[in-house]
């Protein structure tokens, strides 16, 4: 479901669109802080330990970093404990503005102009074929099956986008703002896939 929060749709698509545009990104491990993320980066990239990653969001937020894409897992899809790790990091992202993707998913492709980050070394090291396709996924395996038969068959892509656990920006807001996105004329979802059948 499409859920419209504090922000305004025409804000929050001009955001996105920049931040997928341009996918700049600061890596944050559990070794690292986030030091000037604001002009560096349109956005912070999180791995770690949970504690890190709300370490990391903390930062993201009282930078005023406006996306921060979760790779790390251990939280909702744990069970009540990792829940109530992840409500904890929404509250703090939204103390300052922040909008996550993830945790737990897989990253972004994007090939105008071509990026990759990711946690998945096949999604960093393969041959996509730049075209108007966007695939958009809660689930990276399923991204990648649906990315893998579409090369085969001579598809090209724009972005991919994995949103894991989506404790914050979903399947419904991503796929809202592709729509704006020069480089892209139809989104792939896989629940709209299921459901089509």
């Amino acid at each position: 479901m499409l859920t419209r929060r504090s922000y305004t749709p025409s804000l929050m698509r001009r955001r996105w669109i920049a931040t997928l545009l341009v996918p700049v990104a600061v890596v944050v491990n559990a070794s690292t802080t986030v030091t000037a993320a604001r002009s560096l980066a349109l956005g912070a990239n999180l791995t770690g330990s949970t504690d890190a990653v709300a370490a990391a969001v903390e930062q993201c937020a009282a930078r005023k970093v406006p996306l921060a894409t979760i790779y790390s897992d251990g939280f909702a899809e744990v069970g009540p404990a990792g829940r109530r790790k992840q409500e904890r990091l929404l509250a703090i992202a939204r103390s300052g503005g922040t909008r996550l993707i993830g945790p737990n998913c897989i990253g972004l492709f994007s090939s105008a102009p071509s990026c990759a980050l990711s946690v998945n070394a096949v999604l960093e090291h393969l041959d996509i074929t730049p075209g108007p396709l966007a695939i958009v996924s809660q689930s990276g395996s399923m991204m990648g099956g649906l990315l893998s038969r579409g090369l085969g068959r001579g598809a090209g892509f724009s972005k991919l986008v994995s949103v894991g656990n989506e404790c914050d920006l979903g399947v419904g807001e991503i796929t809202d703002c592709l729509v704006d996105d020069p480089h892209t004329s139809g989104v792939i979802n896989p629940r709209f896939v299921r459901a089509g059948r």
